[in-house]
């Protein structure tokens, strides 16, 4: 372990303690940033490189498990999709053809933000949930039997697709599991462990994800700038690229930032939450998690499950919404996610038998 390394993960209890009651107490002025010697953060003896992320192209359900998603340690599937429908047929032109006039919340339709000048990349679109008959493009069966630990509460898909560059997403987490299996293009993942999120000095929790704090926000590992960002020079993450057909294993609680390589990019998130598993890798995040208000987790959930923009709109300022077209938007989505919600029941009662 470098000595870098080892020095923030030293750190995490106490930040980790005042980042809670920071979190219950918002009224008091708690910092929670740690402060690194000044041998850990020279930008003038950079040291950081990637670690490449493991990786297989063939693991028994039960190794994966003892070996990566139990301990939280992420993991590529390479190829392990390279034959499902969606990564032999489908490219970003296919879809917008197919269900171009989808809203994504009440709007915007997919059609005009793939057109959009600026910001054309379509975060947390619920295809599935919306079409369940393309869930005969993907082997529903590999997912879910590589869903877990129980118990477990289902959140559904996620479809991430862009058909110009560049297009990125800088560091988060969540308390999620998340299969993500990349269908065309590639995609360039960098990953922390949570045993560094002292480093991240990340904000009280308000929602469904964990950003960095403030002073870290805008940290790019794709174009880091150490002097700015002094102490991520001598932290070593893992970095993957992902190709058609490769399915990465993130575990919850994991930091990431994601962009795109190539254009006709398409990939999608299988997630789900493990409670029980949470509260073994992260107890006192999880437990904060619970706390969330904006929205409560349990609505989170029932949202994430339909739409995950239902979340971004809950957020958002009331006075922009139009409540009757909110009203329609959600009661047109219940009746494909009823449909949605079958398939997914049926499988898994299948895989039990």
């Amino acid at each position: 372990m470098k000595q870098d390394q080892a020095f923030f993960e030293r750190q995490k209890l106490s930040h980790d303690l005042r980042h809670a009651a920071r979190d219950l107490f918002s009224f008091l002025d708690i910092q929670t940033d740690v402060t690194a010697p000044p041998e850990l953060i020279d930008p003038h003896s950079h040291t950081a490189d990637f670690d490449p992320l493991p990786e297989t192209s063939a693991i028994s359900v039960a190794d994966f498990r003892q070996q990566f998603q139990n301990p939280g340690i992420p993991l590529v599937f390479r190829g392990a999709a390279r034959d499902w429908g969606c990564c032999q047929n489908w490219c970003v032109e296919y879809i917008r053809e197919c269900h171009g006039s989808d809203r994504l919340g009440p709007l915007f339709t997919l059609e005009k933000i793939l057109n959009s000048p600026t910001d054309n990349y379509v975060r947390f679109y619920n295809l599935f949930q919306r079409h369940p008959e393309r869930l005969a493009d993907v082997d529903l069966s590999w997912l879910l039997e590589r869903v877990g630990p129980k118990p477990y509460i289902d959140q559904g898909f996620q479809i991430f697709m862009g058909n110009k560059l560049p297009a990125k997403t800088l560091f988060h987490n969540a308390n999620d599991s998340n299969l993500f299996v990349q269908v065309s293009g590639q995609k360039e993942w960098v990953l922390y462990p949570s045993s560094l999120t002292s480093a991240f000095a990340p904000d009280p929790i308000k929602g469904e994800y964990r950003e960095p704090g403030d002073a870290y926000r805008h940290y790019d590992p794709f174009e880091p700038d150490y002097e700015k960002y002094p102490r991520f020079c001598h932290l070593t993450p893992w970095r993957v690229t992902l190709g058609p057909g490769d399915v990465l294993w993130n575990p919850p609680y994991v930091w990431h930032a994601v962009r795109n390589l190539s254009a006709n990019n398409i990939g999608f998130g299988y997630r789900w939450l493990s409670p029980l598993h949470c509260l073994k890798l992260e107890p006192l995040y999880f437990l904060l998690d619970l706390l969330a208000q904006d929205p409560p987790i349990w609505e989170s959930i029932r949202m994430a499950k339909r739409d995950f923009q239902l979340i971004m709109l809950s957020q958002a300022k009331k006075e922009i919404l139009n409540l009757k077209r909110m009203q329609q938007y959600t009661a047109d989505l219940e009746i494909s996610y009823a449909q949605y919600d079958q398939i997914i029941q049926e499988m898994r009662r299948n895989l039990s038998a």
